[in-house]
């Protein structure tokens, strides 16, 4: 690009990440596209983290560390939209890293040419074992991947929203709320953000029963639209993240050795029966009934094994085919 005018703020939500902080900061400040800024929200770490942030902050101006307590992830990244001083945002965890070093220069190129406030790129998820796996996505509602991090915002866009806060998965309905929101979607095809999966990180560790928090979010979005969700592709859209967690839940509880509970299936049951309304078409697997009959059975003991072989590849299967 010949000129640099629109300043793009990424904001780093930053939590107990001292190994990967400094990778995170620096895949932004060594863009090819100078004027951005980083505002790093630090969520009440207990590690070297801060320091870390303070001293490149010492070094480029272009750095802004903000303090909160541990408040988690979506009051963090409230905090970082409040004083960003750019035309675009972007959202970046802290440990993860923009996948190369032309990324915002292709984003806010294409931003400013299909006068987008809202561009999506492609992202790799990327291994301990450094295994990288491409996964490709577009502007479609039903292509899209529901984290916030992989897009290019309009500052006017961004602010019209705000993160739910002491949830877990909150980007299944806030990146909804923009999507629908956004005055013109753009994709494009290149990798732009690196998604690193860490066996340790707190994605990994959470008990299966967090996933109801999806549930919960979903169903007072659908509330606060008194029932008035009629377009196809957001009822379809709901219909996956609720039968994905569902499987996201069973392999929890699969690892932790915890068994699910009926009122947790029930939860899932009751609220993929409200969105319901045209996913049952692709004919997916009832596996609430399954797993229902399954936590009822005498060979109770069984049924993480038996869920595990049957069920969970059964589903993941069709949740690749997006079937």
């Amino acid at each position: 690009m010949d000129s640099y005018d629109k300043k793009v703020s990424v904001i780093i939500a930053a939590y107990n990440v001292e190994n990967y902080i400094k990778e995170a900061i620096y895949s932004v400040l060594t863009q090819t596209y100078r004027n951005v800024e980083v505002v790093v929200v630090d969520d009440g770490s207990g590690d070297s983290t801060v320091e870390i942030c303070r001293d490149i902050a010492r070094k480029d101006s272009r750095v802004v560390l903000q303090h909160q307590e541990n408040r988690g992830l979506g009051a963090a990244r409230n905090a970082g939209v409040q004083v960003v001083s750019g035309d675009y945002v972007m959202f970046l965890d802290g440990d993860d890293y923009i996948y190369s070093c032309d990324v915002i220069e292709c984003l806010v190129a294409n931003a400013i040419k299909e006068n987008a406030d809202w561009v999506v790129c492609d992202y790799a998820l990327v291994f301990e074992n450094s295994r990288e796996k491409i996964c490709h996505t577009n502007k479609s509602l039903l292509e899209m991947y529901s984290a916030v991090w992989n897009k290019l915002y309009g500052i006017d866009l961004i602010k019209s929203v705000s993160h739910p806060v002491n949830v877990y998965y909150e980007d299944v309905v806030i990146s909804l709320e923009i999507y629908l929101k956004a005055r013109n979607r753009v994709s494009i095809n290149i990798i732009g953000y690196a998604y690193r999966q860490r066996s340790n990180t707190i994605m990994r560790l959470k008990k299966y029963n967090t996933h109801t928090d999806v549930v919960n979010l979903i169903m007072n979005y659908m509330n606060s639209q008194k029932m008035k969700v009629t377009n196809q592709d957001i009822n379809v859209y709901f219909g996956k993240q609720i039968i994905n967690h569902f499987y996201m839940a069973l392999y929890d509880s699969y690892t932790s050795q915890e068994r699910i509970t009926e009122s947790f299936i029930d939860d899932f049951r009751n609220a993929y029966t409200r969105v319901n309304r045209t996913y049952s078409k692709n004919k997916i697997v009832n596996v609430f009934h399954k797993l229902s009959f399954l936590i009822g059975s005498n060979n109770a003991n069984n049924w993480i094994s038996k869920v595990q072989g049957i069920l969970i590849h059964q589903f993941r299967m069709k949740i690749r085919r997006g079937s």
